[in-house]
């Protein structure tokens, strides 16, 4: 999908599969290019990590300190 400005975009569906993929692969550079240089990964169990080697890094923390994680992805 491309958006109106030519960007590629991804549905909402595509981008949680990419997402749990990147996750899984312990993938942090591919994790954070699903969100703008500038975006913002927040959750309640590490805060908000801003930009993308803060996304990147914050997902190498999550492999080294624990196992067995359960997310639940809401629609807000």
């Amino acid at each position: 999908m491309t958006s109106e400005k030519g960007e590629d975009t991804l549905t909402f569906a595509d981008l949680l599969t990419a997402f749990a993929a990147a996750v899984t692969a312990n993938d942090g550079v591919g994790l954070a290019s699903l969100f703008t240089e500038d975006g913002t990964y927040e959750d309640g169990f590490f805060g908000a990590h801003t930009g993308r080697p803060a996304i990147a890094a914050m997902l190498q923390h999550f492999h080294d300190t624990g196992r067995d994680y359960f997310w639940e992805f809401l629609d807000p």
